[in-house]
């Protein structure tokens, strides 16, 4: 139970994805939500904010689920459950912005992803800003930034939007880092 209240965003957030996923199955609420391009999107600004909480698969919303677990019972923590929503939420908004000014007919952007994306931007300079960072044991994020962002174009079904999108969260995770945890002084 220590644990749950340690990860409080990010267990609050694979619930609602997997509530999401699962009433979607069986509502056309991915339709209301998914985000879309900016010629489209008229007045429902509201897909910006919400497309980050809809999948399109079972293997999409399971690996965002996992890697949004592993992510939250290393990390959240040490940001705190505000900073390390907001972080993801934040990333994963701008993202879907971005994306839909970029490609303004796009009828059907979601994923969770932008916020992993934008908590491991986060991350990256959090740690890199920390003095005793090459102690801590936690040289992934480097590894990830250097190698695994570059080969998103390769892997099946990604494509320059995937990529855009994701680097985009990646970024704004990255400024993140540079703000100072007011709540934490």
């Amino acid at each position: 139970m220590q644990k749950l209240k340690e990860r409080k965003a990010s267990s609050i957030l694979v619930i609602v994805w997997l509530v999401m996923y699962i009433l979607a199955q069986s509502t056309d609420l991915d339709l209301l939500l998914c985000g879309k391009g900016s010629n489209i999107i008229g007045l429902e600004k509201w897909r910006f904010y919400t497309a980050g909480f809809i999948h399109t698969n079972p293997i999409h919303v399971l690996g965002n689920v996992y890697l949004m677990y592993w992510l939250g019972s290393k990390y959240e923590k040490e940001l705190g459950s505000f900073r390390f929503f907001t972080t993801g939420f934040f990333g994963s908004t701008v993202a879907y912005i971005v994306y839909g000014l970029i490609y303004p007919n796009a009828t059907n952007c979601v994923g969770g992803s932008g916020f992993w994306y934008a908590l491991a931007g986060e991350l990256l300079i959090r740690q890199l800003r920390n003095k005793d960072f090459t102690k801590s044991g936690q040289k992934w994020l480097i590894i990830y930034a250097l190698v695994f962002l570059p080969i998103i174009p390769i892997i099946p079904g990604m494509n320059y939007g995937t990529v855009m999108f994701h680097v985009t969260a990646f970024v704004f995770g990255m400024i993140g880092g540079f703000i100072p945890d007011w709540s934490k002084s």
